[in-house]
């Protein structure tokens, strides 16, 4: 919309006439010129039509218009902060544990104190878009939202999780050593009868210098064979691993390289016994995932009543009911026949953040919108992220699913993807560095080669940018009048003194990118200090004015010295 609106007439006519090359008539009427021209005025001046919001607005948004057939008070109020709630929900899990068995039990597994077992549920909270989705799986169509007893579920949970960690054992029963005992006592003993005589056929002639060892090695072998259960389980780990965990190294041998080879034929034909062993060690894993998922979902549970008291929904409720409303396919599509009249088209920023239960709740829009439906006029889908920017994996974000939506818009368009490889931001080595990061391991592993990030980017920033300068607080000159400052002040001071040394020195700086990039004298607006603290920014917004520095008022730890800041100079103190 500004290239139609800074363009001369002849440009916006061949402009319009691209636009149009898909209609009958492509050339645009004078009207159309007409309109076009004030455009980008005329959105400006009415804003109305417009929804810009965070995900959860959105969330809020359908929510509101269709608060009944979500279940939810049509007057219900988003709480930002829910530590409150989360705290009084954790004391009265404790309250709860101390007279509930089944709960206290759970928290002996989970911490060897209430504040270890505190802290560890606490952490439920964190993965609870996760845990939700979870318990939805398990759910059926006639539970309502505010009837949910997440604990009723536990039976149904620790059975997928049986089933992930120990698929070869029976995931009705409760795993322990005993239950692993029968896999192993097969193992050891194909291990104890055939599997060190390859060993011993693999050493060659080199044989007879580790017969002592293959020797002692079966020796252990039948002897954990003829115990049963769990201690059949321990004394193999004994035999065949260390305290960490880790391979045991048998051969004694001097020679380097026999040793290598013989200890290596071991690791390989007792594989199958170390496999079990190794599950063996996720019983310990299972047990503590076990007694906090029972503490989590009672948490959670109580959380929910909290809310249910206070008539509040925070903005994990938001995601769900939103999710909830359209999850259903023949509500999905009455729900968007009715908004069909307010939305027709939809940008998502940062869309590399996008979690599941988000995606589900967009997903319908997604289709309906692609597809066209019976609609008079266009609609349209924009997605702007980079996979790489994803930080808030502690949320639930799959940067997979910005993948996944490409796919969807370029199946229907294979011109749907665009690419923005240049970065206005940040500096060459920052971007280049980043690129070669996403490209190698470990950072690299995480993208399949579909998702590989290019290290070919492009930047626009001029280097050197600017200059930071770290100022520590600091003692008075020991030989100087003491003043009573202190080292906080004396630090403000010298970033004082320091601006205005290089404001009055005529010193430069680069403004503007590529052709139009110029050098010019640095102005009060290129300079900006951060501190570690707001507390302390009050000692720079005083120095900064007896310096005679025009400044604006301090925020979040910064001070800028004018109303539009510019990433020239910056004053860094920690």
């Amino acid at each position: 919309e500004v290239t139609i609106e800074l363009a001369e007439p002849d440009d916006l006519r061949a402009i319009l006439t691209d636009l149009f090359s898909n209609r009958e008539s492509p050339a645009p009427s004078d009207d159309e010129i007409r309109r076009a021209a004030g455009l980008y005025e005329m959105v400006l001046e009415d804003l109305s039509g417009l929804h810009v919001g965070t995900i959860h607005s959105f969330c809020q948004l359908i929510l509101g218009r269709f608060a009944a057939e979500a279940g939810l008070d049509p007057h219900f109020t988003v709480i930002e902060d829910q530590d409150d709630l989360v705290d009084e929900a954790l004391d009265q899990l404790e309250a709860e544990m101390a007279t509930r068995e089944d709960l206290a039990e759970a928290g002996r597994g989970v911490g060897t104190n209430p504040s270890a077992v505190r802290s560890a549920v606490k952490q439920v909270f964190m993965e609870q878009m996760r845990v939700e989705r979870w318990v939805t799986s398990h759910e059926t169509d006639a539970r309502v939202v505010s009837e949910r007893v997440r604990l009723d579920l536990l039976p149904a949970l620790l059975i997928d999780l049986r089933k992930f960690l120990f698929p070869d054992l029976d995931p009705a029963v409760e795993p322990d050593p005993d239950s692993l005992a029968p896999l192993l006592a097969t193992a050891l003993a194909e291990f104890t009868a055939s599997g060190l005589d390859r060993v011993d056929a693999g050493m060659g002639a080199d044989a007879g210098r580790t017969e002592k060892t293959t020797a002692k090695l079966r020796a252990g072998c039948t002897a954990a064979l003829g115990l049963a259960g769990r201690e059949q389980v321990g004394a193999a780990r004994d035999l065949l691993l260390t305290k960490k965990g880790e391979v045991r190294k048998f051969s004694r041998v001097k020679d380097p390289e026999i040793k290598e080879t013989y200890n290596a034929l071991v690791a390989e034909h007792a594989l199958p016994v170390l496999k079990i062993l190794h599950i063996t060690g996720y019983l310990d894993l299972y047990a503590l995932n076990r007694d906090l998922l029972h503490l989590g979902l009672r948490v959670l549970d109580i959380y929910g009543a909290l809310k249910n008291r206070d008539r509040v929904v925070d903005f994990q409720d938001l995601e769900d009911m939103a999710r909830r409303l359209m999850g259903d396919q023949a509500q999905a599509l009455s729900l968007l026949y009715r908004l069909d009249d307010s939305i027709h088209h939809i940008l998502l920023d940062e869309f590399q953040d996008t979690n599941f239960t988000q995606w589900d709740m967009l997903r319908p829009f997604v289709d309906e919108f692609i597809s066209g439906g019976a609609v008079d006029r266009a609609r349209t889908l924009f997605f702007v992220g980079d996979m790489k920017q994803s930080i808030y994996g502690f949320r639930g974000a799959e940067p997979a699913i910005f993948l996944h939506a490409s796919g969807l818009l370029t199946a229907r368009d294979p011109e749907a993807e665009l690419d923005l490889p240049t970065n206005f931001r940040s500096l060459a080595a920052v971007v280049g560095g980043v690129g070669c990061l996403f490209n190698a391991s470990p950072l690299g592993d995480a993208f399949s080669e579909d998702e590989k990030v290019s290290v070919k980017q492009e930047w626009a920033r001029r280097e050197p940018a600017g200059s930071v300068v770290v100022l520590d607080p600091f003692a008075a000159d020991e030989e100087a009048e003491d003043d009573g400052r202190s080292g906080d002040q004396l630090a403000a001071a010298a970033a004082a003194r320091l601006a205005r040394h290089l404001k009055d020195s005529g010193a430069t700086t680069h403004e503007g990118f590529g052709d139009d990039e110029i050098e010019r004298p640095l102005c009060w607006s290129d300079f900006l200090v951060l501190t570690r603290s707001r507390t302390e920014i009050s000692l720079y917004e005083k120095a900064f004015r007896e310096a005679g520095i025009p400044i604006i008022p301090p925020g979040r730890g910064m001070l800028a010295a004018s109303r539009e800041v510019q990433d020239v100079l910056a004053l860094l103190r920690w």
